[in-house]
């Protein structure tokens, strides 16, 4: 019964029995605590990982900024006390709970982040499943899903941005440090619309971390949980959605005919939404010309970038890169050229130096196949220069193959500087891991530097 208690979700009821009341009740150490003090360690009992104070806060609920003195009288006065109420106990409060169960030794803490310690886990989870009703587990679970949802879409929101070192923080930062407090809520089997809804939100902003850390099994595993949620048939949007992120995954892994499968799963559940219709469409054309399959690529890209809102410029400036390598791919430099060159003005009008170095290493390739050799020069060194304001290696690994094989073919007397920026593009790929032709591609010039500057062997 006591194994029972410990693996029950916290969204489900168990029968009460005598050992199980015997358990809760005979915990002398747990009775010795304040009643706030034990339902803070209850609540702190929802999931493993370390809460930080933010999120407690979350956990414990509203309090209501002046004591109300009477009913209230009139729709108006309730959402007036609405209105006025504060989410969140003051920090006093806070500090003063936390220092009662850290000097019981009940939790362990350390940098602001508490979590229940690990052998007394089992015991605080059945005063959880004993002493907190259903409705308020899932109300704190709901807090503090709504609470982090809120904090990882204003940090996804400037994963791009360049970094400033503003009040802020660095977003990957963030999101390293709470990835297993927000991996766990959304792996998790919540309840109710409410929850559900939050952890929608809080998916979202977790897979835009997921795809620039390229943590593509984490990926996967929040999509299969979206996708897997009872009542999810009811909800397209967030199928979709779901979908869309898993083909997204496999095209990253090279398995294009999953990739396929699951985007036309993604495209029939889409209804109504241009944007997610235009998502999809790229990712589809994205994962077709992956597989040489150049024509239905631009086709599907093309017909993106129609169903583009005009409001949506980071998902135009999106779908033309897409858009521009399809057409270089099918021999177009001159359209690929002026799609390149449109989406790089874009990226830098909406201030995301990562898009922007990605969009202009694609034009000097472009520039480069016109004959346009030190026009592209000055273009990687342009996005070179933009990959130097985010940490992006693989967008900076790849101006750094382009800059030393242009620098060895249009100086190679200077063969030294070329040999410089290949080797640093060679550590780089090798810090990535299965990038393995975008390495091999840069020990083949390297090699050239080296037998240019006489070392033979090494070349």
């Amino acid at each position: 019964e006591f194994r029972q208690a410990v693996s029950t979700p916290p969204h489900e009821t168990m029968s009460r029995s005598d050992a199980l009341a015997v358990l809760a009740g005979k915990d002398v150490a747990y009775a010795a605590l304040s009643e706030p003090a034990r339902r803070l360690l209850r609540l702190l009992s929802l999931s493993p990982e370390c809460f930080g104070r933010g999120a407690i806060a979350a956990l414990l609920g509203p309090t209501v900024r002046r004591p109300l003195r009477s009913a209230p009288r009139s729709p108006r006065e309730v959402r007036r006390r609405a209105r006025d109420a504060v989410f969140g106990p003051p920090t006093e409060w806070i500090d003063q709970l936390l220092g009662e169960l850290s000097g019981g030794r009940f939790v362990d803490g350390s940098g602001g982040r508490y979590q229940v310690r690990e052998l007394l886990a089992p015991q605080v989870r059945l005063h959880l499943l004993s002493d907190e009703p259903v409705r308020r587990r899932m109300g704190a679970q709901g807090r503090v899903m709504r609470h982090l949802a809120r904090q990882a879409a204003r940090h996804a929101a400037r994963l791009h941005a360049p970094s400033t070192g503003g009040s802020g923080g660095d977003p990957m930062a963030w999101f390293a440090l709470q990835h297993a407090l927000l991996h766990s809520l959304v792996v998790g089997e919540p309840r109710g619309p409410r929850v559900r809804r939050w952890r929608v939100h809080l998916a979202e902003a977790l897979c835009a971390w997921y795809a620039v850390a390229w943590r593509l099994d984490e990926w996967a595993d929040v999509c299969e949980a979206i996708l897997t949620t009872p009542g999810s048939a009811e909800h397209p949007r967030s199928a979709s959605w779901a979908h869309n992120q898993l083909g997204v995954v496999h095209r990253r892994r090279s398995e294009l005919s999953d990739a396929k499968r699951e985007l036309v799963l993604a495209r029939s559940l889409r209804r109504g939404s241009r944007r997610g219709t235009a998502q999809v469409l790229t990712n589809e054309g994205l994962v077709l010309l992956a597989d040489d399959e150049v024509e239905p690529a631009l086709q599907r890209l093309r017909l993106a970038r129609d169903h583009r809102p005009a409001a949506n410029r980071p998902g135009r400036a999106l779908t033309d890169m897409g858009l521009g390598v399809a057409q270089l791919a099918s021999g177009a430099v001159d359209d690929a050229r002026r799609t390149f060159a449109s989406a790089a003005n874009m990226f830098g009008e909406l201030e995301d130096p990562r898009g922007q170095g990605a969009a202009l290493t694609n034009l000097g390739l472009a520039q480069w196949r016109r004959g346009e050799r030190y026009d592209a020069y000055q273009t990687w060194e342009l996005a070179l220069e933009a990959y130097a304001e985010v940490d992006d290696a693989a967008g900076r690994a790849a101006a750094l193959l382009n800059l030393g094989a242009a620098h060895l073919l249009i100086e190679p007397h200077d063969a030294d500087a070329a040999l410089a920026r290949l080797s640093e593009s060679e550590r780089l790929w090798a810090g990535l891991g299965g990038r393995r032709i975008s390495k091999n591609k840069t020990l083949v010039y390297k090699g050239d530097a080296l037998a240019l500057l006489g070392c033979e062997d090494e070349a």
